[in-house]
């Protein structure tokens, strides 16, 4: 078992990457479906209930607060990305 002090650097960064598109996805979804886009919107959300069992996993291997931080900050980051893409591609 890893020591809580030195969290493995791969996961913390998968974490991180995971909960970016997780919220990516959810920012997306969001604007499908006030679009009322069905298409993209049910894509969005079997990608969501897919990477919702991913990063359930990757949380309970975690260890330490270098995890926790990245995953914050991928949730935000992915939050800012999905609306600047999702406005793009999808409009306003």
């Amino acid at each position: 078992m890893r020591c809580s002090c030195r969290p493995s650097w791969r996961h913390t960064l998968e974490l991180g990457a995971l909960n970016a598109l997780s919220y990516f996805m959810l920012t997306w979804d969001l604007r499908t479906v006030s679009q009322a886009n069905y298409f993209y919107a049910a894509v969005s959300n079997m990608v969501i209930a897919l990477l919702g069992f991913t990063v359930l996993k990757r949380i309970q291997e975690s260890e330490g607060w270098w995890p926790r931080l990245a995953y914050a900050a991928g949730g935000t980051a992915g939050t800012l990305i999905g609306i600047y893409t999702s406005k793009v591609v999808l409009g306003s």
